[in-house]
């Protein structure tokens, strides 16, 4: 945001930024809805029919799971998220897939 600042009509520049951001968000959390309400609906298909409500139960299920994030101890749990679910673990998954699928 410092940068912002020296461009000319930092305002605009800072208002395209921040706009990014959001609509990064909002996209991230669109992308792992769907992947989660389409994982459930592949599991259970009697769900189909019940689309709307899946999505909102997913919805709602992240919401209290977002909320430890809010409390004291929020750090604390995004350090244990963050550790466990993008750190070596992930790298080896992606490597055996790519062996297997070859």
């Amino acid at each position: 945001p410092e940068a912002v600042t020296q461009m000319p009509v930092p305002q605009l520049w800072s208002f395209l930024f921040f706009g990014m951001l959001i609509t990064l968000g909002l996209d991230s959390q669109f992308t792992m809805t769907e992947t989660i309400t389409t994982a459930i609906m592949d599991q259970y298909p009697n769900l189909r029919a019940h689309k709307g409500k899946v999505v909102i139960f997913a919805s709602i299920i992240g919401f209290i799971l977002g909320l430890t994030m809010c409390t004291r101890g929020g750090i604390f749990m995004f350090e244990l998220i963050n550790w466990y679910s993008a750190s070596w673990g992930l790298l080896i998954c992606a490597i055996t897939e790519i062996i297997v699928i070859m």
